[in-house]
C-alpha cells in the first residue's frame, strides 16, 4: 500500500452538462460501504439532469416525502443495489449542512457499513453505469472524476480509519 499519509483531495471541476437545467438541492443520504478495506462506489449515469453526471460517487439519494435519513438510505440501497438492510447495520458517520441562497438547511447524511466479499455477487446495479471496489488510491487518482461532496466524506472516512489504526 502506498503512503496514504499524504493523500490530498483533488477533485476536478465538473463540466456543465449539455442541456442541464438548474438542479434543486434536496436532503439526501449516502452509504460509505467498505468491503475488505475497499470502497464500493457507483459510476453515475451520464445524464444532464442529475448531480455529478459521469462521476464516481456513493450509493444513496434524496429523501422522499416523510422519510428520514435512514429510511431514505434503506430505500436507495434497495433501488440501486438490490440490497435489503436493517438500520442496525449502518452507523451515522457525518452530516454536511448546506445553505445557499434560497436553499437553506439542506443536508447530506453519510452512513458507514461493511459488506463481506461473499455479499458482492448478490448485488444488482439498478442505477449508474457500473459499480466498483476502489482503494483510496483509486478514488483519488487525478484522472478519476468523483462527486465533490462524496469525495470529501470519503477523504474524512479514510483519514478517520487511518487515525484509528495509528492509535492502536
Amino acid at each position: 500500500m502506498s503512503d496514504m499519509m499524504n493523500i490530498t483531495l483533488a477533485v476536478p471541476m465538473p463540466d456543465l452538462a449539455p442541456g442541464a437545467s438548474p438542479l434543486v438541492p434536496q436532503d439526501a443520504s449516502a452509504a460509505i460501504i467498505t468491503v475488505d478495506g475497499k470502497y464500493l462506489m457507483q459510476h453515475r449515469d451520464n445524464k444532464p439532469w442529475i448531480f455529478c453526471p459521469d462521476h464516481w460517487g456513493l450509493f444513496g439519494g434524496a429523501f422522499e416525502a416523510d422519510e428520514d435519513a435512514g429510511e431514505a438510505l434503506r430505500r436507495e440501497l434497495h433501488e440501486e443495489l438490490g440490497l435489503t438492510i436493517t438500520l442496525d447495520r449502518v452507523t451515522a458517520f457525518c452530516t454536511h449542512d448546506i445553505s445557499l441562497g434560497e436553499y437553506q438547511n439542506k443536508k447530506r447524511v453519510f452512513f458507514e457499513m461493511s459488506l463481506q466479499p461473499d455479499d458482492m455477487p448478490a448485488l444488482t446495479l439498478g442505477e449508474g453505469q457500473a459499480m466498483g471496489l476502489l482503494t483510496p488510491e483509486d478514488i483519488f487518482h487525478p484522472e478519476r472524476k468523483v462527486c465533490p461532496y462524496d469525495a470529501f466524506a470519503l477523504w474524512m472516512h479514510i483519514q478517520h480509519r487511518r487515525d484509528d489504526v495509528v492509535a492502536v
